[in-house]
């Protein structure tokens, strides 16, 4: 429970700017796009902008460090599952992301 908490006071915090610097760690069994921030908080983003140039379904990227650049928006209602009732649905779509550094050399031969 704590952990949890932790977690969401710095993904709160993050969203003030809405640029993030983080590690890509892949994608989660829920299809969103997973990072690490420096402080080991686990970051996660539903969509990535079509303009977006980096493919993040490409493996080879785990592990690289990026600047990132967010928006959020509300579902529509149809979008809504029924499951989630009434509740507002907030998603966030990656609109700018940039290589920072690479963490990892890989050789290809």
């Amino acid at each position: 429970m704590l952990i949890a908490c932790v977690v969401f006071s710095s993904f709160v915090d993050v969203q003030k700017d809405k640029v993030l610097v983080a590690t890509f760690q892949g994608v989660d069994d829920n299809d969103r796009y997973e990072f690490e921030d420096e402080d080991e908080n686990i970051v996660l983003f539903d969509e990535i902008n079509e303009e977006v140039e980096i493919d993040l379904e490409d493996e080879d990227y785990i592990g690289v460090t990026f600047t990132i650049t967010w928006d959020e928006y509300e579902l529509e209602n149809e979008e809504v599952e029924e499951s989630e009732g009434e509740n507002e649905v907030i998603e966030t779509e990656i609109a700018n992301i940039k290589i920072k550094r690479i963490l990892k050399l890989v050789i290809k031969k």
